[in-house]
């Protein structure tokens, strides 16, 4: 895994992101430390972080919500819900609800996004 090439990811999808916020995208060897907030159209928000450390462990979090700050899905890798079969990897949806994921990638999340807003963008 490299740091991220936010110009490209914004390139591809200039279509729904406004704008990224880079907090941190740096690479070390296998180190990896990355966090950015993604702006979309319709007022949607992604907060990323994305960690590698030196052993190969992967600490994430996509956390995805509207302009009132409602949860629309996150999806992380915390060490709870261990009931979940794909423990500790796990989705969360509004209404408490937390579901099984796979473990996802930026580029993932997304292709999961574009069609939340050009859906809100069909019904304005």
């Amino acid at each position: 895994m490299k740091a991220l090439n936010i110009e490209a990811l914004k390139a591809l999808y200039s279509s729904i992101i406004l704008s990224v916020t880079e907090h941190k995208n740096e690479q070390n060897g296998i180190l990896i430390r990355f966090h950015a907030e993604f702006f979309f159209v319709q007022g949607l928000r992604l907060i990323a972080r994305d960690y590698r450390f030196d052993d190969g462990s992967r600490k994430y979090s996509f956390h995805l919500q509207d302009d009132a700050h409602n949860l629309v899905f996150r999806y992380d890798n915390e060490a709870h819900w261990h009931d979940i079969p794909t423990f500790p990897h796990h989705k969360h949806l509004p209404n408490d609800l937390v579901t099984p994921s796979s473990e996802p990638r930026l580029e993932q999340i997304l292709l999961e996004i574009e069609p939340l807003v050009t859906n809100n963008e069909k019904k304005h």
